[in-house]
């Protein structure tokens, strides 16, 4: 199933922010904060390099956490593992949190693109490089990742929620699957989803990863793993206790000056400002980088003048406490969002990160961070930004007189250019004429007969009003047509809409790959991987699954 390439500018179409923006142009100030931009401008990175060769224990910890996992890697990817034996092996790294049935499009195109961009990458170089998703199974928010979106039979958005938010605020790795939770969201995709081969074959694929994860960061792995079964892929679990230990040096940073990251990311805040930027970041006074993690969940930490509180504990922490007991009990630390690229970077052979437009923001925010933990940067690659449409969606939008870009653009707004027809203006305007003509006729032929000719006048007139509700008549069936064609053209509309911009949204934020895996299978995927090899990421993306 061949697809189709459509390159759109991004100031016409996907992320338009100014730092998205402002990474891809080199004159940019920017760039004074962040070592970003587009792939082929990446150079080898000697400065990460002789770092990861330094850092052989927490190699080996990386490796025994790859080999434990239990994850059915493929050949493709046991042979990335191997690689990473290698002191040389560098990783093209993204991250993303565990979304329902494996989240957001944005994650299958940050996934695409770290697969992409690690073996452009490992050519130019001519040294291993392997892509790695580490799973932000750490983040407790799971409002953030209780929904899944599907478009309706009449093009409406649809929306599945598992109830997610009735647990305690547990990281997204402890919350658990059920049956019940399988069971609804499969009913929710049945009643909704067109019977075909198709959505079968992917509820049973679904189906067996749901039996064989015991928690919603599991399944998550093991989505990506089997829809990138023929690529190099790894995934990194950061909350397993091995990693924990490859943490240890830079939360015991953390630990011994709490306020430190407070500092740092108020200076480079008000750098940003100075070049004209808006920051994105803005924690509290006393907040820490770090939560402490127990068996009742997640939990804040603050740095007071006593020392350290944690939520729901009524005594105050002494630091030297803290630090033994996250020394010795390793899992009850947990990174935040700021700190999260940190102990990345520290523990994977990081060449670069494959980012989205927001954390491409608050990155810019982190370069106190990498300084003061003496943690060299990676370079930081824009995700592809994605759009996946299909035949239907490419023949409306041809029908319309459209381009891709209009569809960005009010419905209502859009639906008044598209369907302002002068034809039934002209029509209408024809029997306007007729009426009138019909009228002085009427007139002119009473006028003849004079006086002789009143008692006429009544009955003449009486048949000239049939002709009149017979010319309304045509009026009205013009009008109905005419109403027909339109309502059938703005369903239409608000179906390709819908299609392509969700709710006005980019599609890459709402929808996920299930709805695509149900209307076209899986075999596109290997093509896309293909025509992914000549994408550079300086275009937003229409990629058309299949050709007339």
């Amino acid at each position: 199933m061949p697809g189709r390439t459509n390159y759109l500018p991004f100031e016409q179409f996907g992320p338009s922010s100014r730092y998205w923006l402002d990474a891809f142009n080199p004159d940019s100030t920017l760039h004074r904060f962040l070592p970003c931009g587009p792939v082929s401008g990446v150079e080898f990175p000697e400065d990460r390099s002789s770092y990861c060769q330094t850092q052989e224990e927490t190699r080996q910890l990386l490796l025994e956490s790859l080999q434990s996992s239990g994850l059915p890697y493929s050949e493709q990817q046991l042979s990335a593992v191997e690689k990473l034996k290698d002191p040389r092996c560098l990783a093209i790294v993204t991250g993303q949190q565990p979304g329902a049935l494996g989240g957001p499009l944005y994650t299958f195109a940050k996934i695409l693109s770290a697969i992409v961009y690690a073996e452009r990458l490992e050519k130019v170089w001519n040294s291993p490089v392997v892509p790695i998703l580490w799973n932000g199974g750490d983040d407790h928010d799971l409002e953030e990742i209780d929904n899944l979106a599907w478009q309706g039979p009449e093009g409406d958005i649809l929306f599945h929620k598992f109830g997610l938010g009735s647990h305690i605020p547990q990281p997204a790795w402890r919350v658990p699957l059920s049956e019940e939770y399988r069971s609804a969201v499969f009913k929710f995709i049945e009643d909704i989803h067109p019977e075909t081969e198709y959505r079968k074959s992917t509820l049973d694929f679904l189906a067996g990863l749901w039996k064989e994860s015991d928690s919603w960061a599991v399944f998550f792995d093991r989505f990506w793993l089997s829809v990138f079964k023929d690529t190099p892929l790894l995934v990194v679990r950061p909350w397993e206790t091995v990693l924990r230990k490859a943490a240890r040096t830079v939360m015991a940073r953390e630990i011994d000056d709490p306020a430190a990251y407070l500092s740092d990311i108020e200076t480079d805040s008000a750098n940003l400002e100075s070049a004209g930027y808006k920051p994105h970041i803005h924690k509290s006074r006393g907040v820490c980088s770090f939560f402490y993690v127990d068996d009742d969940g997640r939990k804040s930490v603050a740095s007071v003048a006593e020392g350290i509180r944690i939520e729901g504990q009524d005594s105050v922490r002494n630091i030297e406490d803290l630090r033994g007991e996250f020394n010795q009990h390793p899992d009850r630390s947990s990174p935040n969002a700021l700190l999260r690229p940190i102990v990345q970077d520290a523990i994977l052979p990081t060449a670069a990160t494959v980012l989205g437009p927001t954390e491409m923001a608050y990155h810019a925010q982190l370069g106190g961070m990498y300084d003061r933990h003496k943690i060299p940067r990676p370079y930081l690659l824009p995700r592809f930004s994605l759009t996946l449409v299909g035949n239907r969606e490419a023949r409306g939008v041809a029908d319309l007189g459209l381009d891709w870009t209009n569809l960005n653009r009010d419905e209502n707004e859009l639906a008044k250019s598209i369907f302002h027809s002068e034809r039934i203006e002209q029509s209408l305007a024809v029997i306007e004429e007729i009426r009138l003509t019909a009228n002085s006729g009427l007139e002119k032929l009473i006028a003849n007969m004079g006086e002789d000719g009143k008692g006429l006048a009544e009955p003449l007139t009486s048949q000239f009003k049939r002709v009149e509700k017979t010319i309304s008549q045509v009026e009205d069936l013009i009008r109905r047509e005419e109403s027909r064609r339109d309502d059938h053209g703005r369903i239409r509309l608000h179906k390709l809409r819908n299609s392509v911009f969700p709710g006005g949204n980019l599609q890459e934020r709402v929808f996920g790959l299930a709805p695509f895996l149900c209307r076209f299978g899986f075999d596109w995927i290997g093509e896309i991987l293909e025509d992914a090899r000549d994408w550079d990421g300086t275009h937003a993306i229409i990629y058309q699954i299949g050709r007339p």
